[in-house]
């Protein structure tokens, strides 16, 4: 299995997925981002999609 470091796709996707939950804590009612799915587990494939799960409370 390859590393995260091997694939710099992976490594851009990653740095713009971790900017896009960084952007949304700043949404009024954001309480949360967490990621979920085979990438939280750390059993991604190539090609595997990104779930993010966002905690809102509105105002």
């Amino acid at each position: 299995m390859s590393t995260r470091a091997d694939r710099p796709a992976e490594a851009s996707t990653e740095h713009v997925i971790g900017a896009m939950a960084a952007r949304l804590t700043e949404v009024r009612g954001v309480r949360a981002v967490a990621l979920g799915g085979s990438r939280a587990r750390g059993t991604e494939r190539p090609g595997s999609d990104w779930d993010l799960g966002v905690y809102y409370r509105g105002a």
